[in-house]
């Protein structure tokens, strides 16, 4: 039977454990968290998750699971970069590394947005967005997710709706310049009848 003493060490650790666990967690955004979680713990009780062990050893010790850029992790480096509107592309790709996110994907964003070492951060907010789902309206809709504050409702201000859905619709290439301004003509009319916020339903039913 276990000692008293090692069970008040587990229960010491315990915050670390966690706080890694975590960590690790939103790193590899499993899609089965229960079957990952289970895997994971059964890892770390073989001991090849143990204090100590360089990192690389430990990324080759837990469960496997595809990393892709998810909304979650895309919130994560919105809010790390804090309201700055000009990031540097050395900084970003740090933060992109720290979450154990895919070169080829940032690759990807920097090449089409044609970035240089100084990033337009919305512009990159924007792309990643899109990358999560390559429809504008999908990718819009996950922009509103991660900017607003709240999330059932789902509204952020209208200049920084009218920036994102132009630069992406502009990226995008297939919708035509007079559709863009009716569409966002439209909105703005909308909007100045409240409070200055677009909400989801707003631009979606804008968008039939």
């Amino acid at each position: 039977m276990p000692s008293t003493q090692k069970y008040g060490t587990a229960v010491g650790q315990l915050p670390d454990i966690l706080k890694q666990y975590t960590k690790d967690c939103i790193r590899a955004q499993p899609s089965d968290i229960i079957q990952w979680s289970t895997d994971y713990f059964i890892t770390m009780a073989t001991g090849e998750l143990r204090p100590g062990r360089s990192k690389e050893e430990k990324e080759k010790s837990l469960p496997p699971c595809k990393v892709t850029l998810t909304p979650g992790l895309l919130r994560a480096l919105h809010s790390q970069v804090n309201g700055r509107l000009i990031v540097q592309s050395k900084e970003i790709e740090q933060k992109w590394n720290d979450l154990g996110l895919p070169h080829d994907i940032l690759r990807r964003i920097m090449t089409v947005g044609g970035f240089g070492t100084e990033i337009e951060w919305m512009k990159f907010f924007a792309l990643g967005c899109s990358t999560i789902d390559s429809n504008i309206t999908n990718a819009m809709k996950y922009a509103f997710e991660i900017l607003s504050s709240n999330e059932e409702s789902g509204r952020i201000p209208y200049t920084t709706f009218r920036f994102l859905y132009s630069y992406l619709a502009m990226i995008d290439g297939e919708i035509h310049r007079s559709q863009i301004e009716k569409m966002l003509n439209n909105i703005e009319r909308q909007v100045a009848e409240s409070d200055g916020l677009v909400k989801v339903s707003d631009f979606t039913s804008n968008c039939r």
